[in-house]
């Protein structure tokens, strides 16, 4: 081998190496702007977790408004709820009842 051809080797190996070292540099730079860049694969997992949380709760606050509208309903026009509430809020009786209290103490 002569020395004009080691040369030329020795030179295209180098420029191979820089060439595959520039392409990793490159590829782990798109990849990191792929991962973690406001419109990443990151934050975009914790957006979606954000958004099924939140969609929990907004069905978890309709079932409670779906309930309490029940309620409502029921104090309104059901004679017995109301009855119910006046005696046990504010102790209220029916004339002739006689109020029985029992110490849960003892």
């Amino acid at each position: 081998m002569n020395m004009k051809q080691a040369l030329f080797n020795h030179f295209f190996e180098n420029k191979r190496r820089r060439l595959v070292l520039f392409g990793v540099i490159i590829s782990v730079i798109i990849g990191a702007v792929i991962l973690f860049s406001d419109y990443g694969l990151v934050k975009l997992f914790n957006l979606e977790y954000r958004k099924s949380t939140l969609e929990d709760e907004i069905t978890r606050q309709y079932q409670i408004k779906d309930s309490l509208q029940k309620e409502i309903r029921a104090m309104r026009y059901d004679t017995t709820q109301i009855e119910r509430i006046a005696r046990e809020k504010y102790g209220l009786v029916k004339p002739g009842e006689e109020i029985i209290i029992i110490d849960k103490e003892k």
